[in-house]
């Protein structure tokens, strides 16, 4: 008997949406793709429920009893499964409609109508709810969502996830065994290629139950070109019923458009008189197209029955609709077969290194619709593409293929919407082409110098884009092209001039000139009423912005960063539309136009980086829409008196502004004001008297300021969650010793005294403040909110009251080279760093609870240990008790949320590795040869050990171990020690955690290399590995309880700095458990027992 897998929750999800108990009559229809599993659904909620209805009916394939019946026909069928009573009564029975409502308007029935696909089934058999009694449910199962009105609930069915379609798959496949051996990775193949659907799974589990291994690989191999027909010819049912230009759209988002914004298709395919919005909206409708984040999918499957159906055309690829794969559209190009059939080809030029081809190809392809060349998939947005951006990659790696077109090139198909190829290698369009319909041109790294010569109309041509085109000198005339709404040139470097007619086009919403370093001239005016952005950053030769003639209400951004702008034209305060400016990096900048402040739309404006700007102007009037500032490293001196008219700003950043001597009061009575950030203001002295007006302040950066006293009023700042004034040490008193101090003190020097007041801080940053033994009170509980502290590069001797900080998470103290000891820390705690604290002694972890994300850090603490007698010789064993806590952590854990990226990881000062890691290696590699009994299902993962050389002189590095299974690629641990200027050797120890075993590929051997900056060879003296497995009853070599000769090892780390220090796992993910309260042990017998009863 097969099991319904994966039904139960979407039984739940139906009855949930068919609420039984009501008395109202309701509809709910099962809506998705083909082979999702409607029907499955509809049969297992019939069979669940039916008992509790009058009469029943499951009206199967009302698709094809359609076809091939008149509605009378199945009309009786209903009544007669609700009766039972066959041929009897036929006279009622045949009685159509009105039958129906006679029959059924007093009983609570269950219909289900099984695979509907058109509005008159609906309408013969269940036309009305008032056609049913009190409390009645009708289940639809279509593929066509538009055939189910706002009365009918939708249960919208989705994909099986990866553990259900495993489970449904295997049943097929294996008859319900699990998958062994070579299998595993074969089956993973198999899911891939199903992605979930119910009907791929059974049909290519079936087929292929019971063959071989090389079947196997043979079958699915030949997926991968020809699919399997079976689960063709179903899915296509849907396809067969579309209207014709639906045909045309699937096919070109299955061909060209899978994965582009919906926008920009649509657009595109309007071009080609395909109707697209409703369109669209109808294979949406009938589960052939999804969108999501506006974007156009389809599901693997349904991509590949439209590719089949392109296929079926023609065996010879010139005489197809469309071309997609590289090898048919390279086939069709070097063998000069094209046909007047092909309307659109796309080539990824980034798989290829050379190719030559004749042009008089394009001579036969008269109904050519779409040209694309490309290196890159990259997501088109005619949303005027803000988010537009090629990716790093693409802009590195370009070129890669060298496109040689031999003869003439003379002609291209009139019909072209879009033509996109990059690198087009002539230098300029010929002369002869005509594009009438053109609507996409995009040439990116091109070798054009120029677009078009003279004259040309491109009546409906919207979109340009010549990004890096660095041969490109000028723009052509664009009087032709009056409906372009976009121009992206972004990084043509030779662009001299832009042709004034750019000004005057009334439909260009956007404009990229970003980075073109040479352009000298942009236009002398301009008005275009459309445009929304315009980016003229990296113009570094653009001394002059046009004058504005009139309003343009809808330009919202305009970046000027990086051009040679001295100031802004007075008409600027034409773009009442303004919501962000940008004048970053400016250099030349010296001046501002008071209108500036009258753009009442304007939010944001950054102004950094502008060094020769020495003043703002004043502002006459109420300015609530800027709600950011952006003046950090100018010029300036003060700022104005007036800036309180900025009654909305939300934040103001003021860093680096080394002229900067004070601030006005006026900037007091900013009462939205949530961020301020003075860093590196280095002649900043002192704050305002009334900064306590600041109600809104939420975080206060003053790092590296001259300010030697802060104001009392700052006590009222109530809703300030992060103070950062590292570097401020404060005045100078008479014995030359700086002092910032948090209580009253002899020493001169900036008084703190008011933190105590702020209870909401979250964050305090009081490093490098010179902090003296005494600084800190001994009660911190006000702080109780407190999550980070940093008072590293300080002088105190210890630290007090930690303890009572209960909602502390990360504290630092590093380079704290007087502190001798830390008292108890907080259970929150998940990070302490305290590298380079020399004097350190002891340290006291007892409270520290069990929990995730531990992160302590004691690079070159070397004193830690030095005093046998002190409490933290518990602390060099916790080593240990991390490896003997794994199992029970497995135990307790809820695996099924973790995966390959769960690890842990731990620094600590010393130079072996510990005898109970089973694989050991000098160098920075191991390798471990996998037995069946050690690879098997109770191994969760692997204990890690590497030793770190010195590194002094290298700098900080992060180490990082990568791990490979049968030499294919496998997986990596990044930041596995995050290494601080070590004077000598340190031991990284840690903890990665394996997939689940029913998901693990078969392996026979794993490899685990660390990295560190690339001088692994270096640094890494030697590494280990002990596999990690749950922990059961059985005693099992392979679990690390407890290691050989506990006695002596102890005696030996003292004598070897060996493990030295607390446990530093320092993974973003869930940490082991760590034993830090464990009674003294002494003697192998007494640790085994511990560890095994914990």
């Amino acid at each position: 008997m097969e099991v319904l897998v994966g039904m139960d929750s979407r039984i739940q999800d139906m009855v949930s949406l068919l609420c039984i108990g009501s008395d109202d009559v309701r509809m709910v229809g099962i809506w998705g793709m083909a082979g999702i599993g409607k029907t499955t659904i509809a049969k297992a909620v019939y069979q669940k429920i039916r008992t509790q209805f009058e009469g029943c009916c499951f009206l199967s394939n009302v698709r094809e009893k359609s076809q091939k019946n008149d509605p009378a026909v199945i009309q009786m069928e209903l009544l007669s499964q609700i009766f039972w009573e066959g041929n009897l009564n036929t006279r009622i029975f045949n009685g159509g409609i009105n039958a129906i409502k006679i029959t059924l308007h007093s009983m609570r029935v269950l219909i289900v109508l099984d695979d509907v696909d058109c509005p008159q089934q609906l309408e013969v058999l269940a036309g009305n709810h008032n056609w049913f009694g009190p409390g009645s449910r009708i289940i639809i199962t279509t593929r066509d969502k538009h055939l189910l009105d706002e009365k009918v609930e939708i249960y919208d069915v989705k994909e099986l996830n990866n553990d259900e379609a495993r489970m449904l798959f295997c049943q097929h496949a294996f008859k319900y065994k699990p998958p062994t051996g070579d299998f595993v990775q074969l089956c993973d193949r198999a899911l891939n290629y199903t992605k979930g659907i119910p009907l791929a799974l059974k049909i290519l589990g079936c087929f292929l139950y019971n063959r071989s291994k090389k079947e196997w690989e043979s079958e699915l191999k030949k997926l991968r070109r020809i699919p399997n027909k079976k689960i063709q010819d179903f899915l296509r049912i849907s396809f067969d019923g579309l209207e014709d230009n639906e045909k045309d759209i699937f096919l070109d988002i299955a061909c060209f458009f899978k994965g582009q914004d919906k926008d920009y298709v649509t657009k595109l395919l309007k071009s080609c008189d395909f109707f697209p919005k409703n369109g669209i909206r109808n294979l949406i409708d009938k589960a052939l197209v999804t969108i999501s984040d506006n974007k156009l999918c389809m599901h693997d499957l349904i991509q590949e029955m439209g590719w089949e159906i392109v296929r079926q055309e023609s065996k010879d690829p010139g005489k197809r609709s469309r071309l997609w794969v590289n090898d048919d559209v390279i086939h069709m190009l070097t063998t000069n077969t094209g046909t007047e059939a092909v309307e659109g080809m796309v080539l990824n030029l980034s798989a290829l290194k050379e190719l030559h081809f004749s042009v008089n190809v394009f001579t036969k392809m008269n109904s050519l619709r779409v040209l694309k060349f490309c290196y890159a998939q990259i997501p088109e947005s005619w949303d005027y593409a803000r988010e537009w951006r090629y990716h790093d990659w693409y802009r590195n790696e370009y070129p890669k293929c060298k496109l040689h077109p031999d003869g003439d090139f003379k002609f291209l198909s009139t019909n072209l919407r879009s033509l996109c190829w990059d690198g087009f290698p002539l230098k300029s369009l010929p002369s002869d082409f005509h594009p009438e319909k053109l609507v996409e041109l995009r040439m990116c790294f091109s070798q054009l110098k120029q677009l078009w010569a003279g004259n040309k109309s491109f009546e409906k041509l919207k979109f340009i884009n010549l990004s890096h085109s660095q041969h490109l000198i000028k723009t052509p005339d664009f009087c032709g092209a009056p409906k372009l709404n976009r121009i992206i040139l972004e990084g043509c470097t030779s662009l001299v001039k832009v042709h004034p007619s750019i000004g005057a086009l009334k439909k260009l919403i956007f404009l990229n000139l970003e980075g073109c370093k040479n352009l000298k001239s942009f236009s002398s005016s301009i008005h275009m009423e459309s445009l929304q952005i315009l980016n003229l950053a990296g113009c570094s030769k653009l001394k002059k912005f046009p004058e504005v003639l009139g309003a343009m209400d809808n330009l919202s951004e305009l970046s000027l960063k990086g051009t040679a702008i001295k100031g802004l034209p007075l008409s600027i305060e034409y773009l009442n539309g303004l919501a962000l400016l940008n004048l970053e990096e400016c250099k030349r900048l010296e001046s501002l136009p008071s209108c500036i402040f009258k753009l009442k739309s304007l939010k944001t404006l950054t102004i950094s980086n502008c060094s020769r700007l020495k003043k703002l102007p004043e502002i006459q009037e109420n300015m609530g829409s800027l709600k950011e500032l952006f003046l950090d490293d100018t010029g300036l001196r003060e700022l104005p008196s007036s800036i309180e008219h900025l009654n909305g700003l939300v934040l103001l950043k003021l860093k680096n502004c080394k002229r900067l001597a004070s601030l006005p009061e006026s900037i007091c009575k900013l009462t939205s004001l949530q961020t301020l950030t003075l860093s590196g203001c280095s002649e900043l002295k002192k704050l305002p008297d009334d900064m306590g007006s600041l109600q809104c302040l939420v975080k206060l950066e003053a790092n590296g300021t001259g300010i030697q006293e802060v104001p009392t009023s700052c006590t009222l700042l109530t809703n300030l969650q992060e103070l950062s004034l590292a570097g401020c040490k404060g005045g100078e008193s008479k014995s030359r010793n700086l002092a910032l101090s948090l209580r009253p003190s002899p020493t001169e020097g900036l008084r703190l005294s008011f933190l105590t007041a702020l209870h909401s801080l979250k964050k305090l940053n009081l490093s490098d403040c010179n902090l003296l033994e005494g600084a800190l009170p001994s009660d911190l509980s006000s702080f109780s909110w407190l999550e980070h502290l940093d008072l590293s590069r300080n002088s105190f001797i210890t630290v007090p009251g930690l303890s009572r900080l209960l909602r502390l998470e990360r504290l630092k103290l590093e380079d704290c080279k007087s502190l001798r000891s830390l008292p108890e820390l907080p259970s929150s705690i998940d990070e302490l760093l305290a590298n380079d604290c020399t004097s350190l002694e002891t340290i006291s972890i007892s409270n520290i609870s069990s929990g995730y994300r531990r992160n302590f850090k004691f690079c070159n603490c070397f004193r830690l240990v030095e005093n046998e007698q002190s409490d933290n010789v518990e602390a060099t064993l916790l080593g240990i008790r991390l490896a003997a806590s794994i199992p029970k952590f497995v135990a307790q854990s809820d695996w099924s949320q973790y995966s390959l990226a769960t690890s842990y990881g731990a620094v600590v000062p010393g130079s072996s590795i510990p005898e109970w890691f089973t694989h050991q290696s000098l160098g920075c590699s191991v390798t471990v040869e996998l037995t069946p009994d050690m690879y098997n299902t109770r191994l969760v993962g692997l204990a890690l050990c590497a030793v770190f050389g010195p590194n002094i002189g290298m700098g900080k590095f992060g180490g990082s171990a990568d791990f490979s299974m049968n030499e294919s690629g496998g997986f990596s641990l990044d930041n596995t020690a995050s290494m601080h200027f070590s004077k000598a050797d340190h031991i990284w120890l840690g903890f990665k955690a394996l997939f689940r075993y029913d998901s693990r590929p078969s392996v026979d051997h794993l490899k685990v290399s660390f990295n560190a900056n690339n001088c692994a060879d270096k640094i890494v003296k030697k590494c280990g590995v002990c596999l990690v497995y749950e922990q059961n009853d059985m005693e099992d070599p392979y679990i690390p309880l407890a290691p050989c000769g506990w006695e002596e090892e102890k005696n030996d780390v003292l004598e070897r700095d060996h493990l030295v220090g607390i446990i530093l796992p320092i993974s973003r993910l869930p940490l082991l458990e760590l034993y830090t309260n464990a009674p003294d042990i002494k003697g192998t017998a007494n640790a085994s027992t511990w560890i095994r009863n914990h």
